[in-house]
């Protein structure tokens, strides 16, 4: 079960996940020494590896390559302001960088909308 401080960060990460799972991307989850989930979809699971972690990193991985295209960077019950959980994202090559701005920008744009 997760454990957040803040629930504006939990809104955030679910946002995160959602968006990342219907674009039909894998999630894997590693906290600051290893993986701690690979290849989910469940998002349930997904927010229970994030819960167990203060700094987490969530890779993209596409499915059809099996490869990675990028990754969110997420420091959560850090700050009281939901907008510094996503602390960074980076990617590999130009096309995974308009995924992962598109993913990005779809969660900072919903955030004034409930989930």
């Amino acid at each position: 079960m997760y454990d957040f401080h803040h629930p504006d960060h939990v809104r955030v990460i679910k946002r995160l996940i959602k968006e990342i799972l219907e674009q039909g991307y894998l999630i894997y989850v590693a906290d600051e020494e290893e993986l701690v989930l690979t290849r989910s979809r469940n998002a349930t699971a997904i927010l229970d590896a994030i819960g167990n972690t203060e700094a987490t990193v969530i890779n993209v991985v596409d499915p059809l390559i099996e490869d990675r295209i990028g990754h969110f960077l997420l420091v959560h019950d850090n700050s009281m302001y939901a907008e510094e959980v996503i602390a960074d994202y980076g990617w590999v090559d130009n096309n995974s960088y308009n995924v992962m701005t598109r993913i990005d920008n779809a969660v900072v744009n919903e955030e004034s909308s409930p989930i």
